[in-house]
């Protein structure tokens, strides 16, 4: 159960993704992915999940 100041900074952070995508020195120009909530299984569930990548090779 999260408190309500957790909510807060959750909200915030769901709302200002680029935040959390530096937090790990990602450049912006990456493929960067930020998924709030992420589902792991039927138990557990996490704040964030962050997906980066750059695309290499021809187009």
């Amino acid at each position: 159960m999260l408190s309500n100041d957790e909510r807060k900074i959750q909200k915030y952070l769901e709302e200002n993704p680029l935040i959390l995508v530096a937090s790990i020195g990602t450049p912006n120009w990456f493929y960067n992915y930020v998924l709030p909530q992420f589902k792991l299984g039927s138990d557990y569930v996490a704040d964030f999940l962050i997906v980066t990548g750059i695309k290499k090779g021809k187009k």
